[in-house]
């Protein structure tokens, strides 16, 4: 029951207590109840929305924003993808082309996302094509596109009138979702960052575009050396990005301290389980979403966190449509070293002999 309907119910109710008579629907004294009640209805949900707010476990968007800032965070932007195409036609022009930059290509299907090149390219006169470098309109993880799945040129340069997609394009993140957001916030709260502790290199990596997970482990290569285990948003680090990490941490240490970053090494976890599913559900769809919930729970752990298998019932059982589960694989829980990551591997998911 929602706020308005509560306070309808006990208006009313206090309203016969007092005189004895239940008010008519149509009467003015229910009208004017009603009224009152959707007021003090909104009233309810502003307050709902304050104390919500007014902590860094359940605030959301600005609220947590806020938060935040007060710990010294900000939440990381997105990034945008970036690949290769060709333009071309199909013989050599003679003379040189130009292909300027912010040309608009995009690719096909019902929902295309768009790029644009990031330089000025000449297609020399003698050449019949010419690669260049691509960038997405905007950041986000769905622009991170398989090879040739750039088709269209939206703005062609006059004389080109072919484009071929050369390689894939990478790099696009989302930005900072609230749960991520509050992770780092909570764990700042927990381990405040003091100067050359574990939690001043965790939260100075965390606070890097790109990085999602940070493993600090003091003295694993001996006195005064310190090694940040990283891995990215949406995958491993690209060089550049883990070059970017050393220099900084090369003028942030501690006199004396060697660091080091490096990337996670990963360990696939192959799941397998029997599933059986209530009745009048569809078990297709049950199991695409139980598979999604394993997906997404096992990319959820941090560097060195096992995979235990209540957790495993846990996350299977709480989907909707599940009856019951027996899992064959992992035999038993499973315990990476403390620098390995666990990550999803194959997902196997049978029909049990009896559902319900």
């Amino acid at each position: 029951m929602g706020y308005y309907e509560e306070l309808v119910d006990k208006m009313t109710t206090y309203y016969c207590n007092q005189t004895k008579c239940t008010p008519d629907q149509a009467s003015d004294v229910m009208i004017r109840i009603r009224v009152l009640a959707d007021q003090l209805a909104e009233h309810c949900r502003t307050a709902e929305a304050a104390v919500r707010d007014a902590f860094p476990a359940t605030a959301e968007g600005e609220a947590l924003d806020r938060h935040a800032a007060l710990r010294g965070l900000t939440r990381k932007a997105g990034d945008k993808a970036v690949g290769v195409v060709s333009f071309g036609r199909p013989t050599a022009a003679g003379y040189d082309i130009l292909i300027p930059r912010g040309t608009v290509v995009q690719s096909g299907g019902e929902e295309p996302l768009r790029f644009v090149t990031t330089e000025d390219t000449i297609l020399p006169g003698h050449f019949a094509d010419i690669i260049a470098s691509v960038q997405a309109v905007e950041p986000g993880a769905r622009y991170n596109l398989k090879k040739n799945s750039i088709t269209v040129m939206v703005t062609p340069p006059p004389g080109i009138t072919l484009i071929r997609h050369v390689t894939a394009c990478k790099g696009g993140t989302d930005s900072e979702r609230d749960e991520e957001l509050r992770r780092r916030l909570l764990d700042t709260c927990r381990g405040p960052a003091v100067g050359g502790s574990p939690g001043y290199y965790r939260r100075l990596a965390l606070d890097q575009p790109g990085v999602g997970k940070v493993k600090v482990l003091p003295t694993c290569r001996g006195a005064g050396t310190v090694d940040l285990v990283v891995r990215g948003s949406y995958g491993a680090l690209y060089p550049a990005d883990l070059a970017r990490l050393e220099e900084l941490f090369r003028g942030q240490r501690e006199l004396g301290v060697d660091v080091l970053v490096r990337e996670v090494q990963t360990t696939p976890v192959n799941l397998s389980l029997s599933l059986g599913v209530l009745e009048g559900w569809d078990y297709d769809a049950v199991r695409e979403s139980c598979e999604e919930a394993l997906r997404e729970e096992l990319e959820g752990l941090d560097i060195g966190e096992p995979w235990l298998l209540a957790r495993m019932y846990r996350c299977v059982m709480s989907q909707e449509g599940v009856h019951n589960c027996a899992v064959t694989l992992p035999a038993a829980d499973v315990y990476p070293l403390e620098d390995r990551l666990l990550v999803p591997g194959g997902i196997t998911v049978q029909r049990m002999e009896v559902s319900v």
